[in-house]
């Protein structure tokens, strides 16, 4: 946050506490619905593939009420119209669509990798790609390079503690 800024950005921080809180939900039910001869705690009569294929048909119905919910809503800034979203850039679009398969084929193949070992390391390690966002966020698109002095250990911080975790969560199965 800039220095120049004086208030605290609540709306932004209860935004994210409730989305961790529903995101600490979303590994747990997907694997519910898969087959036990899949993975580890499924109940679910679907394939690592079916459920990929479901997971997608849900975030193509529900994305567009999503999105029109947060521009109609924005954290900080100005609305914006779907007349807006569609006039953007087709190359940030694509970058999007990119996003979004490398996401799909991480989350299948976490899936598949499930039946091997216990669903808590498949889950650290799917995790793992958290790691790969934040270092292009920080190094790639410099997100904090007009951030106030100080951001850089409280950012190795984050890096070292989020991997320390991961690493503490795959030790664990043994």
């Amino acid at each position: 946050m800039s220095s120049s800024k004086s208030e605290t950005p609540i709306k932004g921080i209860l935004l994210a506490i409730v989305s961790g809180i529903a995101f600490m939900f979303f590994y747990g039910l997907v694997v519910k619905s898969l087959d036990p001869q899949y993975v580890t705690g499924g109940t679910g009569t679907l394939t690592p593939y079916t459920g990929v294929f479901f997971f997608a048909v849900g975030i193509l119905i529900s994305t567009p009420i999503f999105n029109t919910f947060a521009m109609s809503h924005p954290v900080n800034g100005k609305k914006v119209t779907m007349k807006d979203y569609f006039s953007g850039n087709t190359r940030t679009h694509l970058i999007g669509v990119l996003g979004g398969l490398i996401w799909m084929g991480g989350m299948l193949i976490s899936f598949m990798g499930t039946g091997a070992t216990n669903p808590a390391i498949s889950y650290a390690l799917s995790n793992a790609s958290l790691v790969v966002a934040m270092i292009w966020g920080v190094f790639v698109w410099k997100e904090f390079k007009d951030a106030p002095k100080g951001t850089n250990p409280l950012l190795f911080a984050m890096f070292l503690l989020f991997i320390v975790g991961l690493f503490i969560i795959t030790m664990s199965n043994s």
